[in-house]
């Protein structure tokens, strides 16, 4: 029962993970078309900057340390870090908690 109960668990985490890859990715999509600010477009931006800020950062500490204008691609490419990184933490949880159970 307990063993099931654990499983549950992990699986509603495991779609949390998974559900948030989505947001990523329909904030992605919804940023080539610059829809109307709505309540859903806000909820999606509250739920996806605090992850894509960190990642936009990072980003311009990486080209300003080749020496490259981050502002001169016209591409934004913190989405893709972002769904690389919730995607390898997602792994580590669940590889250290099924090393433990």
């Amino acid at each position: 029962m307990v063993r099931l109960m654990i499983n549950i668990v992990l699986e509603i985490i495991n779609m949390l993970f998974r559900l948030y890859g989505f947001l990523l990715i329909a904030s992605v999509i919804l940023s080539w078309e610059r829809p109307q600010r709505s309540a859903l477009t806000d909820l999606l931006e509250k739920l996806t900057e605090p992850v894509l800020a960190p990642c936009r950062e990072l980003l311009r500490a990486f080209f300003g340390l080749l020496r490259i204008d981050a502002n001169a691609f016209p591409l934004d490419f913190s989405p893709i870090l972002a769904i690389l990184l919730v995607e390898t933490f997602r792994k580590a949880f669940f590889t250290v908690i099924f090393h433990f159970l």
